[in-house]
């Protein structure tokens, strides 16, 4: 194991004798800052309240007189990696107080190595493949930086599984000139076949002693894919998210199985989760009295895997008209005007797994309400409703529009006033 590799594993410990790290300090670093550095090593200072507040009991660590040299090394591969062969690392302690102690690396970086050539050697046969290019941060020119070079490597292996091409590979190969400072680098691509989808085979796994519960085909509309469509690596990866966030199956799997070099098989395996969860609460507060919620959902509505939420709360029991059959029961509030209510929630979300056969999941809520504040306010919604849509695949990630929509009464000691709430929301 390289000394890169353990140093995100050491554990650091403090025992009797040990010199506690209260400082810990790059000298001469340029090309990467102090954070870059740290996290590379495991020379780790003592938390910062420990540090400059001098609380007890946080986190204390101390210099490992093992691993101190190995760090050194660190560094020095880390540069090297980055087109910096020259650098040089030396290290100093210094105690300021008995038993702490101040930990510096002095940094020499040198000149980098400048990539002079640098060729993606494999994509003429690749349909696109000027745009499996885009965006890459190597150019020719630029410093020898190997981790960005294999990045770019792994950007285009995984654009390549994204338009068509599962089985493309990207392996980089260089030469670098330590004595002029000078790299050259090659990125061959093997592409291999492009491949569609062919048969689409779902398997599914009831629930134990119950039938299948939510049809194949809804399955298949809520995936989204379709035999014949170019394999995209990106979609089969959302089509198991858009039907696991359905909420109703315990298990989601797409696999794919080549029988042929241009044809591929997806496997889809689910096990169905119980269609139906209820919940039901009680409570006592000294400002809302007695209190009971209760929740239902149903994760196959109308048999398409639609989720149906109804919700249920009721707050000052015992003291609020039309249950105010214990007026002692909550004394802190009785006195209260907006109290001689009860509050209530009774509501209804109904979340649709997709519209239109877009990539947008629509969820609608309607609800009434009644809620108040001690000695401030009391305020009714006959009739209210929110509507949302998610959008996925417009950007990377998912966009959330939200509208709602309510008439409320609001009531205080000048008398009811009436107005309608409405507002707009994008996430």
């Amino acid at each position: 194991m390289s000394p890169l590799a353990t140093a995100a594993a050491q554990d650091i410990e403090c025992q009797r004798g040990d010199l506690e790290v209260m400082r810990l300090e790059f000298e001469g670093n340029h090309a990467f800052s102090d954070a870059d550095l740290a996290k590379t090593i495991v020379t780790t200072p003592s938390a910062w309240a420990r540090r400059y507040l001098h609380l007890p009991f946080t986190v204390k660590h101390c210099l490992d007189r093992t691993e101190f040299p190995n760090d050194r090394a660190r560094l020095i591969i880390f540069y090297r990696r980055r087109g910096y062969p020259r650098v040089t690392v030396d290290t100093a302690v210094k105690e300021l107080a008995p038993g702490a102690v101040a930990v510096t690396f002095k940094i020499n970086e040198g000149p980098p190595t400048v990539l002079r050539s640098f060729v993606v050697s494999g994509l003429d046969s690749v349909a696109g493949g000027k745009r499996i290019l885009r965006g890459l941060s190597v150019r020719e020119g630029n410093r020898f930086d190997r981790y960005a070079i294999d990045a770019a490597a792994d950007s285009i292996q995984e654009r390549l599984h994204n338009t068509g091409y599962p089985r493309g590979v990207a392996i980089n190969s260089f030469y670098a000139n330590d004595s002029v400072l000078m790299a050259w680098d090659t990125i061959y691509v093997s592409p291999g076949s492009r491949t569609t989808i062919g048969k689409i085979d779902i398997d599914v796994t009831p629930m134990p002693n119950k039938k299948q519960q939510i049809p194949t085909k809804v399955v298949r509309r809520i995936m989204g894919l379709d035999s014949g469509e170019l394999f995209r690596e990106d979609e089969i990866l959302d089509a198991q998210r858009a039907v696991y966030q359905t909420e109703a199956y315990q298990h989601v799997s797409i696999t794919p199985d080549s029988n042929e070099d241009t044809v591929v098989t997806l496997h889809v395996n689910l096990a169905e989760a119980a269609m139906h969860a209820a919940r039901v609460g009680a409570g006592y507060g000294t400002l809302d009295c007695l209190r009971i919620t209760g929740e239902y959902t149903d994760y196959n509505f109308l048999n398409g895997a639609r989720r149906m939420d109804l919700t249920g709360r009721v707050s000052k029991i015992g003291i609020g008209s039309p249950a105010d059959f214990a007026p002692g029961l909550c004394p802190a509030a009785k006195n209260d005007v907006f109290s001689d209510s009860v509050n209530y929630y009774l509501g209804a979300t109904l979340r649709q797994p997709l519209f239109l056969g877009l990539r947008t999941v629509p969820t609608i809520t309607v609800y009434t309400q009644r809620q108040s504040e001690y000695n401030a306010y009391r305020r009714t919604t006959l009739i209210g409703g929110v509507a949302s849509v998610l959008w996925r695949g417009l950007t990377r990630s998912p966009v959330n529009l939200s509208y709602s929509d309510g008439p409320r009464t609001h009531r205080s000691a000048a008398g009811p006033v009436l107005r309608s709430v409405q507002s707009l929301r994008c996430d």
